[in-house]
């Protein structure tokens, strides 16, 4: 008997669309749902975060190979630089999965691929083992550690269980991920409630300790007036240049907040993200800034009903949400203004 082959959802991409959203949410519906996926569209050259012209998929094409193997697809990107691919997931991963993948040269997409692989495993019957080697470069650095110290939090809060293990080398950053069968389970609300616990991370290496201090005491002076009482982890690390590393995560009941960047010699970064936090803040999100768009995808697929505030609705949350509707029949609203504070109602 012939297996019965689904036809593609076809999606044409759109210069308003968020290239790192569009592909995530895309290529994790396909994957969840079984159902292929047609891009078309995707503009030759465009600029990514660091202001450079690059292909989209010559950008990308290693972790949507990876994710084409993990899910049976065969049809391998070898000539990514192309406006269109079709991505046919043939079967979920039924046992045990432990694998090697290694991703080499100064790629982005590190973290978008993190929470994808961890959404996607974590709704398996058994627990997944992955360790991923990345060529070490700056953004590299921040992605993994964005992961690591925000991520997995956030996931922790609406029932997602990945334990995370990176180690350092001049060459390479090694990320181990042990991802639990997990359900996700959100408040029908989206309450955030009290601070439980706020942690900062600040990474430095061994020259520019002073420099971390003054870090903490910045924020740290902001923070106070608004009740919150850090807890400092200052790691040294010196397989970074000479950057620093800063990370917050304030827990509350019911959800976080917080944010990760890389911090030269010019403080005004501080302040732009602090300022940005305390806009969260007052917003009642659940989310942090940023992850709003990430778990929309997870909540529909799990037949959840909720409403939840957000810092902002941006470009993320729009293409997140008209991505989801190509795949999914679900009532999904954004109610707000473009650049202001909002909510995202999902029945």
């Amino acid at each position: 008997m012939h297996k019965h082959i689904k036809e593609p959802i076809i999606t044409r991409y759109r210069d308003s669309f968020d290239l790192d959203v569009f592909l995530t949410t895309g290529l994790l519906i396909s994957c969840l749902t079984q159902q292929p996926w047609s891009v078309e569209s995707i503009p030759l050259k465009m600029e990514n975060r660091s202001s450079k012209q690059i292909s989209p998929l010559l950008y990308n094409h290693q972790y949507i190979n990876i994710l084409k193997n993990l899910v049976g697809d065969n049809s391998l990107m070898d000539e990514p630089n192309s406006t269109y691919f079709l991505f046919y997931p043939n079967h979920l991963p039924e046992h045990k999965i432990e694998r090697e993948i290694e991703v080499r040269g100064s790629v982005g997409y590190q973290v978008f691929f993190l929470e994808l692989l961890t959404i996607l495993l974590s709704s398996q019957q058994d627990y997944s083992t992955i360790n991923i080697r990345f060529s070490n470069n700056t953004e590299t650095f921040v992605g993994i550690n964005r992961f690591k110290y925000l991520s997995t939090i956030m996931f922790k809060k609406i029932g997602l269980e990945v334990a995370v293990d990176v180690h350092y080398s001049h060459d390479e950053i090694t990320c181990r991920l042990d991802i639990e069968p997990s359900l996700v389970n959100v408040d029908s609300e989206g309450f955030l409630g009290n601070l439980t616990s706020s942690k900062l991370t600040i990474m430095h290496n061994e020259k520019n300790e002073k420099y971390a201090r003054l870090i903490f005491s910045k924020i740290q002076k902001r923070l106070e007036i608004e009740g919150l009482n850090l807890r400092l982890d200052l790691i040294e690390n010196d397989f970074n240049a000479n950057n620093v590393f800063v990370n917050l995560s304030s827990e509350y009941e019911g959800g976080i907040g917080g944010f990760s960047f890389l911090c030269s010699k010019d403080l005004s970064h501080v302040d732009w993200y602090l300022n940005d936090f305390l806009k969260w803040l007052n917003s009642g999100s659940i989310f942090p800034n940023g992850y709003e768009w990430l778990n929309i995808s997870p909540i529909i697929l799990n037949r959840l009903s909720t409403r939840f505030n957000v810092g902002q609705v941006n470009n993320s949350l729009v293409t997140s949400s008209y991505i989801v509707k190509q795949f999914i029949p679900a009532y999904l609203t954004i109610i707000g203004k473009p650049g202001e504070s909002g909510q995202v109602i999902i029945r």
